[in-house]
């Protein structure tokens, strides 16, 4: 069947900014059919805010960027804005603009046009059915209506959108067994689990890199935090442990969002007195392996709050493929792993299981997280999802 499609994927998410699963294992499908990655249309309004202030002015034109063989990314442009759900007329309309566009820039690329469909986020939800796709899949890694208060809004139509998805497309990838108990409290369906993986490649030889100049200064024990700093990261946390052991060094390695908390920020400001803390920039996804290789113990520190409860981190499969033991907050889906990975819930929890993992660690336990990481890279992910296309296909079976 793939021999004769495309995969047109919808995500939120610009290609080139910090690296999530979207971006992992669409450039993995296109190594063996060609991706569209689609990122969101601008919104009206910020259409026109941009012809007032050119200073926020963003191309109205379509602009289409190779990233590699078989995966470019289109970004829509202006041209055919999104109009507030009240003006559902004009969304139609520009919808329907928005999907000619798509098959012109399919059609200008020689691939072909039968399209499965893949959306990564609720806000498409008005895309299903609109592209003549022959199956669409949804793949579903958080609860998304926690993006938003309770009893807002934004809650109440992010809950809309997420049943629409759900109860539209033909399968429903999820990351963990808590999440799917959560959606199927919206519809009655199938899901199908699809963890997350590793670029395992890349890790293969950040082993045998050098320590990064960035570290080399840092002594160890280096117990570290990979990955964007938001406010899901319990940092005030890691102060805590930062300020009990000083004989350990604290890393938090990545982007700093915007919108942070004040308790957020309150914990990178005690990070920052700390001589034993260390706040790294974020890194591009081939640099990534060389920092894991070089630190101690993994830490992956949640406020268990908003959409947190209901996810599957994806610097699990990450760790394990540096050989690193971790630590990690209660998380449902971690807690199925309890081979490789120690749950902590309070600082005195999170230092004694820090403790251990310096204390226990073995290369024959580095040898066995590294097996499971290289069964599980996102080479073999794409495999299993192409595999649940061709299946569901020959079995002519609906959502």
């Amino acid at each position: 069947m793939m021999q004769d499609h495309i995969i047109v994927s919808f995500a939120w998410e610009d290609f080139n900014g910090p690296w999530l699963s979207r971006q992992y294992i669409t450039t993995s499908l296109a190594k063996q059919v060609p991706v569209l990655y689609v990122t969101p249309e601008q919104k009206f309004d910020a259409v026109i805010n941009g012809f007032r202030d050119s200073g926020h002015r963003k191309p109205l034109r379509a602009r289409q960027t190779e990233i590699r063989d078989n995966l470019v990314h289109l970004d829509p442009g202006g041209m055919f804005p999104r109009f507030y759900e009240t003006r559902a007329t004009l969304n139609n309309l520009t919808r329907r603009l928005r999907m000619d566009q798509i098959n012109r820039a399919v059609k200008s690329r020689g691939w072909p046009d039968k399209k499965i469909l893949y959306v990564w986020n609720p806000d498409f939800h008005d895309v299903f059915g609109h592209l003549d796709e022959t199956l669409s899949i949804f793949h579903c890694v958080d609860y998304f209506p926690h993006y938003f208060k309770e009893g807002s809004p934004g809650r109440e139509t992010s809950i809309r959108n997420l049943e629409t998805c759900l109860r539209k497309a033909d399968i429903v990838f999820t990351t963990c067994k808590v999440l799917e108990d959560k959606l199927a409290e919206h519809v009655d369906r199938k899901f199908t689990r699809l963890l997350h993986g590793v670029d395992i490649g890349a890790f293969n030889e950040g082993l045998a890199a050098d320590t990064p100049v960035e570290l080399q200064d840092i002594p160890h024990p280096r117990v570290a935090h990979i990955g964007r700093i938001n406010n899901k990261i319990d940092v005030q946390l890691m102060a805590d442990i930062a300020e009990r052991n000083p004989q350990w060094s604290v890393v938090l390695m990545g982007p700093i969002v915007s919108g942070l908390k004040e308790e957020t920020k309150a914990g990178l400001a005690r990070l920052e007195k700390l001589p034993n803390a260390h706040l790294l920039p974020g890194k591009r996804p081939d640099e990534l392996p060389a920092y894991y290789n070089a630190i101690d113990v993994g830490l992956m520190a949640y406020h268990m709050a908003f959409w947190v409860p209901y996810g599957f981190p994806l610097k699990f499969f990450e760790f394990l493929g540096a050989g690193k033991p971790m630590i990690c907050s209660p998380l449902d889906s971690m807690k199925e792993f309890p081979e490789f990975v120690d749950i902590a819930d309070s600082a005195d929890s999170w230092i004694a299981a820090i403790e251990k993992a310096l204390a226990s660690d073995t290369p024959s336990r580095q040898a066995q997280r590294k097996e499971l990481a290289a069964l599980s890279s996102w080479d073999h992910r794409a495999g299993e999802i192409i595999g649940h296309i061709e299946n569901h296909r020959g079995q002519g079976t609906g959502p």
